[in-house]
């Protein structure tokens, strides 16, 4: 199952368009979380092999062809705009080269990692749970006395639901929480008055399909 939230969005230049990735990426977080290795792509071709510790990050082309995309890669990270970064309490911009936007990817990558966790965290609290936190960063959670995919069955179900969430949730919900439930319809929670920045969407899997009307055969 897959949870609709919204990841951040790759940066794009005007100037120039180059695909940089890092693949293949093994660390040991009880030793050095920030200690990494793994394999540099760049447009989709095996350039080089990455290696980050507490002597810098470094990068070594695999051949004459990965040595022409670093040099590439190099000239074009570059021309990134300088990152704002803060220091001592005081702002400081610091210019892009390879080696940082190599970092940056690698935290992005922790980032989907944390972002991983969380959710499949939240998938299994969903299913008899009304699930409020701040991604991905907490969840609290509101116990249903049936499993939600149940409830949203029937009618008296769907009611209670609807109850659960107009007296326990809305008035609770913070400004920077959200509702996680990807299983409940989105017609209940807009009934209950949330609205849509405040919920997660439905998921595919748990979309309701109404059963088809038979029709009545004549007698003969």
């Amino acid at each position: 199952m897959e949870l609709n939230w919204d990841l951040p969005k790759r940066e794009e230049h005007n100037f120039l368009k180059m695909e940089i990735e890092i693949k293949k990426v093994s660390f040991n977080p009880r030793i050095d979380k920030q200690a990494f290795a793994a394999n540099l792509i760049i447009e989709g071709t095996k350039a080089g092999h990455v290696v980050s510790n507490f002597n810098g990050t470094h990068y070594y082309p695999i051949n004459e062809k990965g040595q022409s995309l670093i040099e590439k890669a190099e000239k074009y990270c570059e021309k990134l705009p300088s990152k704002t970064l803060s220091v001592e309490g005081k702002q400081q911009e610091q210019k892009q080269n390879l080696a940082t936007h190599i970092r940056d990817l690698y935290a992005a990558h922790l980032e989907n990692l944390e972002q991983g966790k969380y959710f499949k965290k939240v998938e299994l609290l969903m299913k008899q749970n009304i699930v409020i936190g701040e991604p991905v960063k907490y969840t609290r959670t509101i116990k249903t006395n049936a499993p939600i995919d149940i409830l949203i069955k029937s009618k008296t179900g769907a009611d209670q639901l609807l109850a659960t969430l107009v007296q326990e949730v809305v008035p609770s919900l913070s400004a920077n929480e959200k509702l996680l439930n990807s299983n409940i319809p989105e017609a209940i929670l807009k009934a209950a008055g949330l609205k849509e920045d405040q919920f997660v969407k439905q998921s595919q899997e748990y979309i309701m399909k109404k059963t088809p009307k038979r029709t009545k055969g004549k007698s003969i």
